[in-house]
């Protein structure tokens, strides 16, 4: 028994030493520029608020904001031209401080929810979903409508990591109820 004790105290002895002594040779992990973010959900309308929030956050050293791009918000009837003002502001905004966004595209529009109103369930049409995904890429991403009104220098900002729903595998945000699969066809379905 001392053997195997002995044996053990003396591996975690190692292990400690190894952990603490930096190997020669091993270069640091590094992390890339703007891989620290920050969420700002809700704070799109906020007026000067937000734009006190969105220094802090360049004073920060943040330098990339995630947030939703509501179907609703921008396309609330079928067939209605896409009314891009409040996102235009937000991301002018953010263009300002140098900030990039990473994208959330979400939920229904209350008109293409295969739950009639309900914007967290699904679209019954993956097209529909689609179409808006694509002008949303065609505003805000490289080589963008957006970025044609913005200086030069900004349209390295454009959109180049856009996610697809927010939280599909609660409950609250996919409904009637969450599931892997269905966001994977819906998805593979809308690209």
């Amino acid at each position: 028994m001392r053997g195997i004790r002995g044996a053990c105290g003396a591996a975690v002895s190692a292990l400690v030493a190894m952990a603490i002594v930096p190997s020669a040779g091993l270069a640091t992990p590094r992390v890339a520029a703007d891989f620290f973010g920050l969420n700002s959900q809700y704070v799109l309308d906020a007026g000067a608020p937000a734009a006190a929030l969105d220094a802090a956050v360049a004073g920060l050293g943040v330098r990339t904001v995630r947030f939703d791009i509501n179907w609703q918000g921008v396309q609330a009837t079928r067939g209605a031209p896409f009314d891009w003002s409040r996102y235009d502001g937000y991301f002018g905004r953010l263009a300002d401080r140098g900030l990039s966004v990473y994208a959330i595209l979400d939920y229904s529009s209350t008109w293409a929810s295969s739950i009639p109103g309900e914007q967290k369930a699904p679209p019954l049409l993956d097209s529909d979903f689609a179409r808006f995904a694509t002008a949303v890429a065609e505003r805000y991403g490289s080589g963008g409508s957006f970025w044609a009104t913005r200086p030069p220098g900004d349209a390295g900002l454009a959109v180049t990591r856009f996610e697809v729903w927010n939280e599909p595998n609660l409950n609250s945000t996919w409904k009637p109820l969450a599931s892997p699969r269905a966001i994977r066809l819906h998805v593979r379905g809308g690209a």
